[in-house]
Protein backbone atom coordinates (compact mmCIF):
# COMPACT_ATOMS: atom_id res chain seq x y z
CA UNK A 1 0.00 0.00 0.00
CA UNK A 2 1.50 3.29 -1.28
CA UNK A 3 0.69 6.15 1.67
CA UNK A 4 -0.86 9.45 0.35
CA UNK A 5 -0.22 12.94 1.48
CA UNK A 6 -0.20 14.04 4.97
CA UNK A 7 -0.07 10.10 5.79
CA UNK A 8 2.24 8.18 7.10
CA UNK A 9 3.61 4.83 5.94
CA UNK A 10 3.34 2.26 8.64
CA UNK A 11 6.58 -0.46 8.23
CA UNK A 12 5.05 -3.84 7.89
CA UNK A 13 5.00 -6.25 11.27
CA UNK A 14 8.01 -8.52 11.21
CA UNK A 15 7.32 -11.65 10.34
CA UNK A 16 8.02 -14.45 12.93
CA UNK A 17 11.06 -16.02 12.93
CA UNK A 18 11.51 -19.19 11.12
CA UNK A 19 12.76 -22.37 13.22
CA UNK A 20 14.69 -24.79 11.38
CA UNK A 21 13.17 -28.08 11.94
CA UNK A 22 14.79 -30.39 14.08
CA UNK A 23 17.55 -32.77 13.14
CA UNK A 24 17.41 -35.43 15.89
CA UNK A 25 16.32 -37.95 13.39
CA UNK A 26 18.54 -38.02 10.77
CA UNK A 27 21.54 -36.44 13.16
CA UNK A 28 22.89 -39.90 13.44
CA UNK A 29 22.17 -40.60 9.74
CA UNK A 30 24.71 -37.41 9.24
CA UNK A 31 27.01 -38.10 11.53
CA UNK A 32 27.96 -41.42 10.06
CA UNK A 33 27.62 -40.33 6.56
CA UNK A 34 30.40 -37.83 7.65
CA UNK A 35 32.39 -40.48 9.67
CA UNK A 36 32.90 -42.74 6.40
CA UNK A 37 33.65 -40.01 4.51
CA UNK A 38 36.67 -38.63 6.67
CA UNK A 39 37.80 -41.94 7.78
CA UNK A 40 36.65 -44.37 5.82
CA UNK A 41 39.55 -44.33 3.33
CA UNK A 42 41.74 -44.10 6.32
CA UNK A 43 40.17 -47.29 7.87
CA UNK A 44 40.15 -49.15 3.86
CA UNK A 45 44.27 -48.15 4.00
CA UNK A 46 44.95 -49.60 7.70
CA UNK A 47 44.19 -52.84 6.60
CA UNK A 48 45.73 -52.76 3.39
CA UNK A 49 43.64 -51.30 0.84
CA UNK A 50 45.58 -49.44 -1.90
CA UNK A 51 44.44 -46.78 -4.57
CA UNK A 52 44.12 -48.19 -7.70
CA UNK A 53 45.28 -46.60 -11.02
CA UNK A 54 42.16 -45.91 -13.00
CA UNK A 55 43.52 -43.49 -15.29
CA UNK A 56 45.92 -43.58 -18.02
CA UNK A 57 48.74 -41.97 -16.05
CA UNK A 58 50.42 -43.07 -13.22
CA UNK A 59 49.08 -42.15 -9.49
CA UNK A 60 50.38 -38.57 -8.73
CA UNK A 61 53.81 -38.11 -6.58
CA UNK A 62 54.08 -36.78 -3.12
CA UNK A 63 54.67 -33.54 -3.15
CA UNK A 64 58.22 -31.59 -2.18
CA UNK A 65 59.33 -28.27 -0.43
CA UNK A 66 60.80 -27.35 -3.73
CA UNK A 67 56.90 -26.94 -5.33
CA UNK A 68 56.76 -23.76 -3.18
CA UNK A 69 53.57 -22.49 -3.19
CA UNK A 70 52.48 -25.10 -5.75
CA UNK A 71 52.84 -27.69 -2.95
CA UNK A 72 49.15 -27.08 -1.62
CA UNK A 73 47.69 -27.84 -4.91
CA UNK A 74 50.29 -30.93 -5.43
CA UNK A 75 49.35 -32.42 -1.99
CA UNK A 76 45.32 -32.22 -2.95
CA UNK A 77 46.03 -34.18 -6.35
CA UNK A 78 48.58 -36.65 -4.59
CA UNK A 79 45.78 -36.69 -1.43
CA UNK A 80 43.04 -37.69 -4.72
CA UNK A 81 44.79 -40.20 -6.94
CA UNK A 82 45.83 -42.14 -3.63
CA UNK A 83 42.34 -42.13 -1.95
CA UNK A 84 41.41 -45.30 -1.04
CA UNK A 85 38.67 -47.49 -3.29
CA UNK A 86 38.40 -44.36 -5.23
CA UNK A 87 38.07 -46.57 -8.47
CA UNK A 88 34.81 -48.24 -6.61
CA UNK A 89 33.43 -44.70 -6.28
CA UNK A 90 34.13 -43.42 -9.73
CA UNK A 91 32.10 -47.17 -11.05
CA UNK A 92 29.97 -46.63 -8.70
CA UNK A 93 29.13 -42.84 -10.19
CA UNK A 94 29.61 -44.48 -13.43
CA UNK A 95 26.72 -46.74 -13.30
CA UNK A 96 24.42 -44.37 -11.33
CA UNK A 97 25.36 -41.91 -14.41
CA UNK A 98 24.86 -44.47 -17.30
CA UNK A 99 21.69 -46.14 -15.94
CA UNK A 100 19.74 -43.44 -14.20
CA UNK A 101 20.46 -40.21 -16.53
CA UNK A 102 21.60 -42.23 -19.52
CA UNK A 103 25.20 -40.36 -20.04
CA UNK A 104 28.71 -40.93 -19.38
CA UNK A 105 29.97 -38.96 -16.21
CA UNK A 106 32.13 -35.66 -16.81
CA UNK A 107 35.07 -35.97 -14.26
CA UNK A 108 36.68 -33.24 -16.60
CA UNK A 109 39.23 -34.33 -19.10
CA UNK A 110 42.62 -36.46 -18.41
CA UNK A 111 41.45 -35.86 -14.69
CA UNK A 112 41.17 -31.60 -14.62
CA UNK A 113 38.44 -29.62 -14.26
CA UNK A 114 36.59 -28.26 -17.40
CA UNK A 115 36.88 -24.45 -17.49
CA UNK A 116 35.59 -21.74 -19.78
CA UNK A 117 35.93 -18.12 -19.86
CA UNK A 118 32.63 -16.25 -20.78
CA UNK A 119 34.05 -16.08 -24.81
CA UNK A 120 33.81 -19.58 -24.32
CA UNK A 121 36.78 -22.56 -24.97
CA UNK A 122 39.82 -20.71 -26.81
CA UNK A 123 39.94 -21.92 -30.45
CA UNK A 124 43.24 -22.36 -32.99
CA UNK A 125 44.89 -19.38 -34.02
CA UNK A 126 42.79 -18.10 -37.24
CA UNK A 127 40.68 -21.52 -37.64
CA UNK A 128 37.63 -21.71 -35.63
CA UNK A 129 37.90 -18.98 -32.95
CA UNK A 130 35.57 -17.93 -30.66
CA UNK A 131 33.47 -15.24 -31.82
CA UNK A 132 32.84 -12.17 -29.18
CA UNK A 133 28.82 -13.19 -29.12
CA UNK A 134 29.66 -16.77 -27.96
CA UNK A 135 29.21 -17.27 -24.24
CA UNK A 136 30.31 -20.58 -21.72
CA UNK A 137 26.63 -21.82 -22.57
CA UNK A 138 28.04 -22.45 -26.64
CA UNK A 139 31.14 -23.50 -25.49
CA UNK A 140 32.41 -27.07 -25.64
CA UNK A 141 32.41 -29.54 -22.90
CA UNK A 142 35.54 -32.34 -22.66
CA UNK A 143 34.56 -34.94 -20.47
CA UNK A 144 37.01 -37.63 -20.10
CA UNK A 145 35.86 -40.03 -22.24
CA UNK A 146 33.27 -39.14 -25.42
CA UNK A 147 30.98 -42.20 -26.08
CA UNK A 148 30.99 -42.96 -29.44
CA UNK A 149 28.86 -44.88 -32.32
CA UNK A 150 28.56 -48.52 -32.33
CA UNK A 151 30.41 -49.42 -29.42
CA UNK A 152 33.10 -46.50 -30.32
CA UNK A 153 34.89 -44.83 -26.89
CA UNK A 154 37.01 -41.99 -27.38
CA UNK A 155 39.86 -39.92 -24.83
CA UNK A 156 37.97 -36.49 -24.29
CA UNK A 157 41.74 -35.30 -23.84
CA UNK A 158 42.34 -35.40 -27.35
CA UNK A 159 39.23 -32.97 -28.20
CA UNK A 160 40.50 -30.66 -25.57
CA UNK A 161 43.90 -30.12 -26.53
CA UNK A 162 42.87 -29.62 -30.58
CA UNK A 163 40.87 -26.93 -29.28
CA UNK A 164 42.43 -25.56 -26.50
CA UNK A 165 46.15 -24.42 -27.63
CA UNK A 166 48.89 -22.68 -26.34
CA UNK A 167 51.15 -22.28 -29.62
CA UNK A 168 49.89 -21.75 -33.23
CA UNK A 169 50.58 -24.12 -35.86
CA UNK A 170 52.67 -22.50 -37.52
CA UNK A 171 54.65 -22.16 -34.62
CA UNK A 172 54.50 -25.68 -33.67
CA UNK A 173 55.86 -26.41 -36.97
CA UNK A 174 58.85 -24.26 -36.53
CA UNK A 175 59.64 -25.80 -32.75
CA UNK A 176 59.94 -29.30 -34.34
CA UNK A 177 61.90 -27.46 -37.42
CA UNK A 178 64.35 -26.38 -34.65
CA UNK A 179 64.03 -29.55 -32.68
CA UNK A 180 65.10 -31.50 -35.74
CA UNK A 181 67.99 -28.77 -36.95
CA UNK A 182 70.01 -29.37 -33.52
CA UNK A 183 69.89 -33.21 -33.55
CA UNK A 184 71.08 -33.18 -37.11
CA UNK A 185 73.70 -30.42 -36.26
CA UNK A 186 75.37 -32.59 -33.38
CA UNK A 187 75.79 -35.13 -35.60
CA UNK A 188 72.97 -37.26 -34.85
CA UNK A 189 70.66 -39.71 -37.16
CA UNK A 190 66.64 -37.81 -36.14
CA UNK A 191 63.48 -39.45 -36.85
CA UNK A 192 60.32 -38.38 -36.18
CA UNK A 193 56.88 -39.56 -35.91
CA UNK A 194 53.19 -38.40 -34.83
CA UNK A 195 50.51 -41.02 -34.25
CA UNK A 196 47.64 -39.46 -34.94
CA UNK A 197 44.91 -39.48 -32.22
CA UNK A 198 41.84 -42.26 -32.80
CA UNK A 199 39.70 -39.37 -32.49
CA UNK A 200 41.31 -38.04 -35.80
CA UNK A 201 41.56 -41.47 -37.96
CA UNK A 202 37.85 -42.44 -36.87
CA UNK A 203 36.04 -39.61 -36.68
CA UNK A 204 33.04 -40.71 -38.27
CA UNK A 205 32.15 -42.51 -35.07
CA UNK A 206 32.14 -39.43 -33.51
CA UNK A 207 28.44 -38.05 -33.10
CA UNK A 208 28.07 -34.30 -34.41
CA UNK A 209 26.17 -34.04 -31.61
CA UNK A 210 28.99 -33.74 -29.80
CA UNK A 211 30.21 -29.83 -29.15
CA UNK A 212 33.38 -30.26 -29.06
CA UNK A 213 33.72 -32.32 -32.38
CA UNK A 214 33.90 -29.43 -34.86
CA UNK A 215 36.84 -27.63 -33.21
CA UNK A 216 38.76 -30.19 -32.66
CA UNK A 217 39.00 -31.31 -36.16
CA UNK A 218 39.59 -27.59 -37.30
CA UNK A 219 42.28 -28.01 -35.28
CA UNK A 220 43.84 -30.77 -36.08
CA UNK A 221 43.39 -29.97 -39.74
CA UNK A 222 45.25 -26.86 -38.86
CA UNK A 223 47.93 -28.79 -37.41
CA UNK A 224 48.47 -31.05 -40.00
CA UNK A 225 48.38 -28.45 -42.43
CA UNK A 226 51.40 -26.55 -41.21
CA UNK A 227 53.44 -29.58 -40.72
CA UNK A 228 52.73 -30.55 -44.28
CA UNK A 229 53.66 -26.81 -45.29
CA UNK A 230 56.85 -26.89 -42.94
CA UNK A 231 58.08 -30.40 -42.32
CA UNK A 232 61.01 -31.17 -40.71
CA UNK A 233 64.33 -32.72 -41.69
CA UNK A 234 63.71 -36.13 -40.29
CA UNK A 235 59.70 -36.35 -40.07
CA UNK A 236 57.95 -39.02 -41.51
CA UNK A 237 54.07 -38.78 -41.87
CA UNK A 238 52.58 -41.95 -40.11
CA UNK A 239 49.14 -40.24 -40.15
CA UNK A 240 49.12 -40.53 -43.88
CA UNK A 241 50.34 -44.15 -43.70
CA UNK A 242 47.47 -44.52 -41.72
CA UNK A 243 44.88 -43.11 -43.86
CA UNK A 244 46.02 -44.84 -46.51
CA UNK A 245 45.26 -48.32 -44.93
CA UNK A 246 42.48 -47.64 -44.06
CA UNK A 247 40.99 -46.61 -47.09
CA UNK A 248 42.67 -49.86 -49.07
CA UNK A 249 40.93 -51.75 -46.40
CA UNK A 250 38.18 -50.11 -44.49
CA UNK A 251 36.91 -53.80 -42.78
CA UNK A 252 40.74 -53.66 -41.15
CA UNK A 253 40.55 -51.95 -37.74
CA UNK A 254 44.10 -49.77 -36.57
CA UNK A 255 42.77 -48.39 -33.46
CA UNK A 256 40.88 -50.03 -30.62
CA UNK A 257 37.63 -49.48 -30.37
CA UNK A 258 37.84 -48.92 -26.58
CA UNK A 259 41.19 -47.78 -25.89
CA UNK A 260 43.02 -45.01 -26.11
CA UNK A 261 45.85 -47.21 -28.65
CA UNK A 262 46.03 -48.24 -31.91
CA UNK A 263 46.00 -51.93 -31.94
CA UNK A 264 48.51 -54.65 -33.48
CA UNK A 265 47.64 -53.80 -37.22
CA UNK A 266 47.76 -50.18 -36.75
CA UNK A 267 51.33 -50.47 -34.61
CA UNK A 268 52.83 -52.27 -37.37
CA UNK A 269 51.89 -49.75 -39.89
CA UNK A 270 54.62 -47.50 -37.49
CA UNK A 271 56.83 -50.05 -36.98
CA UNK A 272 57.79 -50.65 -40.87
CA UNK A 273 57.91 -46.95 -41.26
CA UNK A 274 60.49 -46.72 -38.47
CA UNK A 275 62.24 -49.96 -39.47
CA UNK A 276 62.74 -48.17 -43.19
CA UNK A 277 63.46 -44.85 -41.79
CA UNK A 278 66.71 -46.20 -39.53
CA UNK A 279 68.17 -48.82 -41.76
CA UNK A 280 66.34 -50.28 -45.17
CA UNK A 281 67.62 -53.58 -44.38
CA UNK A 282 65.57 -54.33 -41.58
CA UNK A 283 62.38 -54.53 -42.91
CA UNK A 284 62.91 -57.06 -45.84
CA UNK A 285 64.46 -59.44 -42.74
CA UNK A 286 61.38 -59.33 -40.36
CA UNK A 287 58.43 -62.02 -40.31
CA UNK A 288 55.40 -61.15 -38.91
CA UNK A 289 53.27 -64.03 -37.97
CA UNK A 290 49.32 -63.92 -36.84
CA UNK A 291 48.84 -64.81 -33.36
CA UNK A 292 44.23 -64.33 -33.75
CA UNK A 293 42.04 -62.96 -31.10
CA UNK A 294 43.26 -62.26 -27.62
CA UNK A 295 41.13 -60.20 -24.46
CA UNK A 296 42.76 -57.11 -23.64
CA UNK A 297 42.11 -54.73 -21.23
CA UNK A 298 40.12 -51.37 -21.90
CA UNK A 299 42.14 -48.08 -20.82
CA UNK A 300 39.18 -45.64 -21.70
CA UNK A 301 36.61 -48.26 -19.87
CA UNK A 302 38.43 -48.54 -16.88
CA UNK A 303 38.73 -44.18 -17.08
CA UNK A 304 34.75 -44.54 -16.37
CA UNK A 305 35.31 -46.86 -13.31
CA UNK A 306 33.43 -49.75 -15.84
CA UNK A 307 36.33 -51.95 -16.28
CA UNK A 308 36.11 -53.86 -20.02
CA UNK A 309 37.42 -56.39 -21.90
CA UNK A 310 37.92 -56.38 -25.58
CA UNK A 311 38.37 -58.76 -28.28
CA UNK A 312 41.64 -57.53 -30.65
CA UNK A 313 44.22 -59.85 -33.24
CA UNK A 314 48.05 -59.81 -31.92
CA UNK A 315 50.67 -60.21 -34.24
CA UNK A 316 54.13 -61.37 -33.68
CA UNK A 317 57.39 -60.11 -35.09
CA UNK A 318 60.56 -62.34 -35.62
CA UNK A 319 63.84 -61.46 -37.03
CA UNK A 320 66.17 -64.52 -37.82
CA UNK A 321 69.02 -64.84 -36.17
CA UNK A 322 67.85 -62.07 -33.52
CA UNK A 323 68.28 -62.66 -29.37
CA UNK A 324 66.64 -60.82 -27.26
CA UNK A 325 69.39 -59.84 -24.17
CA UNK A 326 67.49 -57.14 -22.09
CA UNK A 327 63.44 -55.97 -22.92
CA UNK A 328 62.41 -53.55 -19.97
CA UNK A 329 60.36 -51.10 -19.48
CA UNK A 330 63.53 -48.61 -20.44
CA UNK A 331 66.26 -50.19 -21.70
CA UNK A 332 66.08 -52.73 -25.59
CA UNK A 333 69.61 -55.12 -26.15
CA UNK A 334 69.56 -57.83 -28.77
CA UNK A 335 72.03 -59.81 -30.44
CA UNK A 336 72.38 -61.01 -33.94
CA UNK A 337 73.47 -63.85 -35.90
CA UNK A 338 71.92 -63.54 -39.32
CA UNK A 339 69.20 -60.12 -39.17
CA UNK A 340 70.78 -56.58 -39.03
CA UNK A 341 70.13 -54.66 -36.40
CA UNK A 342 70.32 -50.65 -35.88
CA UNK A 343 73.85 -50.30 -34.02
CA UNK A 344 75.37 -47.52 -32.04
CA UNK A 345 73.39 -46.31 -28.82
CA UNK A 346 69.71 -45.48 -29.94
CA UNK A 347 67.26 -43.13 -28.12
CA UNK A 348 63.38 -43.63 -28.32
CA UNK A 349 61.90 -40.31 -27.13
CA UNK A 350 58.52 -41.70 -26.83
CA UNK A 351 54.70 -42.05 -24.90
CA UNK A 352 52.47 -44.90 -24.56
CA UNK A 353 52.18 -45.70 -28.54
CA UNK A 354 55.99 -47.06 -28.37
CA UNK A 355 54.55 -48.65 -25.54
CA UNK A 356 51.69 -50.37 -27.70
CA UNK A 357 54.34 -51.05 -30.35
CA UNK A 358 56.81 -52.91 -28.26
CA UNK A 359 55.81 -56.29 -29.68
CA UNK A 360 57.28 -55.37 -32.90
CA UNK A 361 59.88 -52.76 -32.97
CA UNK A 362 62.01 -54.87 -29.90
CA UNK A 363 63.98 -56.89 -32.45
CA UNK A 364 64.86 -53.92 -34.23
CA UNK A 365 67.91 -52.21 -31.76
CA UNK A 366 71.27 -53.26 -30.48
CA UNK A 367 71.26 -50.96 -27.78
CA UNK A 368 67.94 -48.50 -27.19
CA UNK A 369 67.12 -46.77 -24.44
CA UNK A 370 63.54 -45.57 -24.05
CA UNK A 371 62.32 -42.00 -21.63
CA UNK A 372 59.05 -40.07 -21.86
CA UNK A 373 58.84 -37.55 -23.93
CA UNK A 374 57.42 -35.62 -20.59
CA UNK A 375 61.02 -36.03 -19.30
CA UNK A 376 61.92 -32.39 -21.15
CA UNK A 377 59.35 -30.89 -18.08
CA UNK A 378 59.74 -33.00 -14.95
CA UNK A 379 63.73 -33.94 -16.24
CA UNK A 380 64.99 -31.77 -18.95
CA UNK A 381 68.80 -32.21 -18.31
CA UNK A 382 68.39 -35.98 -17.55
CA UNK A 383 66.66 -35.85 -21.49
CA UNK A 384 69.08 -33.31 -23.16
CA UNK A 385 72.45 -35.65 -21.88
CA UNK A 386 70.68 -38.63 -23.40
CA UNK A 387 70.28 -36.76 -26.33
CA UNK A 388 73.89 -36.20 -26.23
CA UNK A 389 75.07 -39.61 -25.60
CA UNK A 390 73.22 -41.35 -28.24
CA UNK A 391 73.45 -41.95 -32.42
CA UNK A 392 70.03 -42.53 -33.17
CA UNK A 393 67.36 -40.23 -32.01
CA UNK A 394 63.86 -41.32 -32.76
CA UNK A 395 61.17 -39.08 -31.39
CA UNK A 396 57.67 -40.76 -31.05
CA UNK A 397 55.06 -38.18 -30.22
CA UNK A 398 50.91 -38.64 -29.86
CA UNK A 399 48.94 -35.97 -31.53
CA UNK A 400 47.53 -34.74 -28.63
CA UNK A 401 50.50 -33.90 -27.11
CA UNK A 402 51.37 -31.91 -30.00
CA UNK A 403 48.78 -30.52 -31.63
CA UNK A 404 47.97 -27.39 -29.45
CA UNK A 405 51.66 -26.90 -28.83
CA UNK A 406 51.26 -28.58 -25.01
CA UNK A 407 54.39 -30.89 -25.00
CA UNK A 408 56.95 -29.79 -23.06
CA UNK A 409 59.49 -31.12 -25.79
CA UNK A 410 58.58 -27.82 -28.08
CA UNK A 411 58.99 -24.91 -25.32
CA UNK A 412 62.02 -22.61 -26.17
CA UNK A 413 62.83 -23.55 -22.69
CA UNK A 414 64.07 -26.89 -23.29
CA UNK A 415 64.98 -26.55 -27.21
CA UNK A 416 67.67 -23.76 -25.33
CA UNK A 417 68.98 -26.30 -23.23
CA UNK A 418 69.06 -29.06 -25.55
CA UNK A 419 71.40 -26.45 -27.67
CA UNK A 420 73.48 -25.58 -25.01
CA UNK A 421 73.70 -29.33 -24.13
CA UNK A 422 74.60 -30.71 -27.54
CA UNK A 423 77.27 -27.79 -27.90
CA UNK A 424 75.23 -26.27 -31.12
CA UNK A 425 73.98 -22.86 -31.72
Amino acid sequence: MVATAGESAKAPAPAPAVRPAPLRRSRPVVIALALVFFFGPAIAAAVGVRAAQIENKKLSGFPTAHAGWGVFGAFDKWATDHLPLRDKAVQANTEVERNLFGENPNYGANGQTTTTSALGVAGVAGVGAPQPQATAQTAPEFPTVVTGEDGWLFYGTDFRDACQTTLAPAVIAERFQRLSQIVHAAGKQFALFIPPDKSDVYSEFIPDSVAAKSCAMAGEKAFWDALAANPPVGYHDLRGAIQQAKAAHPDVLLYRKTDTHWNNTGALIYAHMLADALDRRIWPTTQVRDLGPAVMNSDLSDLLGAPHHETADTLAVTRSGVKSVTATPGRIVNTTTDAPLVNGRTLLVSDSFTEASRFAVTPFFANAYLLNSQAAKTEPGVLAAAIKSSKVVVVEIVEREVVGGQSPMLTTEFLDQLASTLGVD
